[in-house]
């Protein structure tokens, strides 16, 4: 396990200089070049955390802010790797391909996003940051041997299959309040002796593993290609209203209105852009509020219910269970 440094909430501690960084990004792939500063001159300060737990689960958690624009490259290795990405202001991409999403909103608060990368063939990647650029994300790298023997049944074989039909897939998935809260805890372990925080580390990580695969099932939503960037951009600031908690009530023709198109509009953009209605979003983040208050803030099945939008506890239970193949009361017995 390869630990640089212990970080708070803003980054701080001794710097991190280009050689160091190396050490990280070598876990998974080669070819690593920094332009911009010297190899021994600091670009980082914060936490940067890289773990083989066991074969082909391999972790990688950033807690850091840049101290010198810098573009950094890497060939990296074929592999799925599951983003959860709390706060990112760098541009990323992909053999020139752009990553568009940002866990930053316009004021800059954190707006986490869950990103699904899969690779069949070694992907040239680039990230290019300038001083005072923050990054806060937990990174869940996974071999296909991996997933295919030791997944614990959380993908079908053609689940599997359909990660690895292209050489480069990008999808999304949406991060539950839980998940965000072990990313966190990823991000800045307790102290534990070296064997206790691989175990801790790998908990977790199969944890998010299976919420982010889970949500396979739902097809991967590829980054949209369709859009205009001028219309994916109206998508990005609609779903920023939506995760904001201020549309909770608002019609369709309102939420239109927000991004100045119409309804029939809104419908097919914002289905290009995420692959799911506006509606189908905003039920999947208010099961997912739902399932944590249930599991961790023990409230009633009624009262989750209600978080949810269902005036009917019993029509709750069917679509709880539907999405999560399990019943609201068993995961309030989880506690």
């Amino acid at each position: 396990m390869l630990n640089l440094n212990r970080g708070n909430d803003e980054p701080r501690g001794r710097a991190l200089s280009g050689e160091q960084v190396k050490l990280s990004g070598e876990t998974f792939g080669s070819g690593y070049e920094i332009s911009g500063s010297r190899p021994e001159s600091s670009i980082f300060s914060g936490t940067l955390r890289a773990a083989k737990l066991r074969d082909g689960l391999l972790v990688h958690c950033a807690d850091l802010c840049d101290l010198a624009d810098t573009k950094i490259e890497l060939l990296l290795h074929p592999v799925l790797s599951i983003e959860l990405i709390l706060r990112s202001e760098a541009d990323i991409f992909f053999d020139n391909r752009p990553l568009k999403l940002r866990g930053t909103l316009s004021n800059g608060k954190e707006n986490p996003r869950g990103v699904l990368i899969s690779l069949t063939d070694p992907v040239r990647f680039r990230r290019q940051a300038r001083a005072g650029n923050r990054e806060r994300k937990v990174s869940i790298l996974l071999s296909k041997s991996w997933l295919a023997q030791d997944s614990h049944n959380l993908l079908t074989d053609s689940e599997l299959g359909r990660l690895y039909r292209r050489r480069l897939t990008i999808a999304e998935w949406q991060p539950s309040p839980r998940a965000i809260a072990l990313a966190g805890q990823m991000l800045q372990p307790a102290a534990l002796t070296p064997l206790l925080e691989r175990m801790y580390l790998e908990s977790r990580a199969i944890e998010l593993a299976a919420e982010a695969l889970s949500q396979l099932g739902r097809q991967p939503v590829q980054m949209p290609t369709r859009l205009k960037p001028r219309d994916y951009r109206r998508m990005l600031s609609l779903r920023e209203y939506l995760d904001s908690g201020e549309a909770a009530s608002a019609s369709l023709p309102k939420l239109a209105a927000q991004v100045n198109v119409s309804v029939n509009t809104l419908q097919r953009h914002f289905k290009a852009a995420f692959g799911l209605t506006v509606f189908d979003y905003l039920r999947e983040q208010n099961l997912q509020r739902a399932r944590a208050a249930l599991e961790q803030g023990g409230v009633s099945v009624a009262e989750a219910a209600e978080i949810a939008g269902y005036n009917s506890a019993a029509n709750f239970a069917t679509a709880y269970k539907r999405r999560f193949s399990i019943a609201p009361k068993e995961s309030r017995a989880r506690l």
